[in-house]
């Protein structure tokens, strides 16, 4: 058994250090900390404590990464090896389930760990800027690596019970999702169920305090002395460690099964006698719009979800701005439909990465790219069927906006505003989300996994790397505010970036067409 388990272990360190993936994930999070110190000096003026704001951006940058590499990286280890259908070469082998499950899991939590330890002595210099002090960061990275023992334990169940990578991965979204809305709720009704008894209260508010994103900001603040051994902490080790003996309890089970294709038809249905949205039905007069429709964008099933988490994002856009504002009277409206409206621009900007880089992929690990240039026209014929068989889809999120903008209270106002106003600002925000689908798509052509994190990973660059773009010429020799004129000319340039993009993606699968 140990032996199985130490050189898997080697074998997955051995993997990732020599792969160009984890040394480019470094190379962004060093970035990450240069472009937070040049925001936090230039913004110290105005805003004041630039040690604290270098040390929130770190730690905002680190959460969403860490999220994206459960849901590609934690969400993969068991089912990789399904697809390749070695799984049952290595029970064969003699290595135990136990071996296999610590051995595969072991080495990506290590390596998750390094990315993040590696940043600790650098944002020790967010104590020299000031606004922040040693304890409040020790506390804090003690949070985000029991919030990273908890992704890696979820991930491994995930990828235990899951046929492949796509099912894993939606799974783990879901829990990462589920901890996120459950810590809200409880929040919401200590608040609003004052008549709870005081053991109720005490359960409730530990279910709370147990999500890192809620206990960030109560770290942050002034005086913080607490212990870094936090509810949070405990908790978030715990439900990680627990899921290690629940994946071994699973595996059995599950593992028992025949090697399913890595292609699944998600949430469409091949059995007639089923719920009749889940069946595909008939060919339509397009047979590639129909198919990317239902297998790669989940059909009419995948619209009702859809529809369902942009109700829920409302919800929750709310639940922040209220939590962390307070009512503020008439502005608040503003405020809260503001943040809904921007948190959907960039939900339809996952949404759309996903399904592109979902279909893509789909045709390139399948082997099908072929066989579909020679059935049809051209390259370009094909990929613009792809769009429109994913864009239905996609639908739900244009038309969650277009509702936000017409029917929720101070919708039009805000949308008037920000034409009127300030429209740089918005514009270079939106090309900022565009990098998200564009970077995707491209990825799915060279990578097996992760193209729609790698993506996420662009646009979070494009977007810190216009700031300082845009603080560095802030004002010109003669002391003139060329801001609006700095983000307009950032903004043409990544509209470039992303038909380049575009051009690439389609060279590169005219380039797999020709080498099939």
């Amino acid at each position: 058994m140990f032996e199985g388990t130490t050189t898997l272990f080697e074998r997955s360190l051995r993997v990732d250090g020599r792969a160009f993936g984890p040394h480019l994930a470094r190379l962004f999070l060093v970035s990450a900390i240069y472009l937070a110190i040049i925001f936090s000096y230039t913004t110290a003026v105005v805003l004041g404590a630039p040690g604290l704001r270098f040390f929130l951006n770190i730690v905002y940058i680190d959460l969403i990464f860490m999220t994206l590499l459960g849901l590609s990286f934690f969400s993969t280890s068991i089912t990789e090896e399904k697809e390749e259908d070695t799984l049952g070469l290595l029970l064969m082998a003699g290595i135990s389930s136990s071996g296999l499950l610590f051995g595969k899991s072991g080495g990506r939590l290590v390596q998750a760990l390094l990315l993040i330890v590696v940043q600790y002595p650098f944002t020790l210099l967010a104590v020299t800027f000031g606004g922040v002090t040693q304890h409040q960061i020790q506390a804090t990275y003690a949070a985000m690596l029991a919030y990273l023992i908890l992704l890696s334990g979820a991930g491994l169940v995930c990828s235990t019970i899951s046929k492949n990578n796509r099912v894993a991965s939606i799974r783990l979204l879901i829990i990462v999702v589920g901890y996120l809305t459950v810590a809200l709720a409880c929040r919401r009704s200590l608040v609003v169920f004052p008549w709870l008894s005081n053991e109720l209260r005490t359960i409730v508010r530990g279910v709370s305090e147990s999500c890192i994103f809620l206990q960030i900001g109560p770290t942050m603040t002034s005086g913080f002395g607490e212990s870094i051994w936090s509810t949070q902490v405990i908790s978030n080790v715990l439900g990680g460690l627990a899921c290690y003996p629940l994946a071994w309890g699973l595996f059995g089970m599950t593992s028992r099964q025949p090697a399913t294709e890595a292609i699944s038809r998600g949430l469409v249905s091949a059995n007639a006698r089923r719920i009749r949205i889940l069946n595909a039905g008939r060919v339509w007069s397009s047979p590639l719009v129909w198919k990317d429709f239902y297998f790669s964008g989940g059909g009419f099933a995948a619209i009702m979800i859809r529809f369902f988490i942009y109700v829920l994002l409302y919800l929750t856009s709310i639940e922040i701005i209220t939590s962390l504002f307070g009512p503020m009277g008439g502005q608040g409206e503003r405020v809260r439909t503001g943040s809904f409206l921007f948190m959907t621009c960039l939900m339809m900007s996952i949404d759309l990465g996903l399904l592109l880089s979902r279909s893509i992929q789909a045709e390139v690990r399948g082997k099908t790219w072929t066989s579909l240039v020679l059935v049809s026209n051209s390259v370009v014929t094909i990929l613009l069927s792809k769009l429109m068989g994913i864009g239905l889809s996609w639908l739900p999120g244009p038309i969650s906006l277009v509702t936000g903008i017409y029917f929720t209270p101070s919708g039009l106002d805000v949308l008037r505003e920000a034409l009127q106003q300030d429209p740089e600002p918005w514009m270079w925000v939106l090309t900022s989300m565009i990098v998200i689908p564009h970077a995707s798509a491209l990825f799915a052509t060279y990578v097996r996994w992760g193209a729609l994190p790698l993506g996420i990973c662009c646009a979070i660059a494009s977007f810190f790397t216009t700031i300082g773009v845009i603080m560095a010429s802030t004002y010109n020799s003669r002391g003139v505010s060329t801001e609006r004129s700095a983000m307009v000319v950032v903004s043409l340039f990544v509209l470039g970036g992303c038909a380049l993009s575009s051009l690439a993606v389609w060279w590169r699968m005219k380039t797999i067409a020709s080498q099939s």
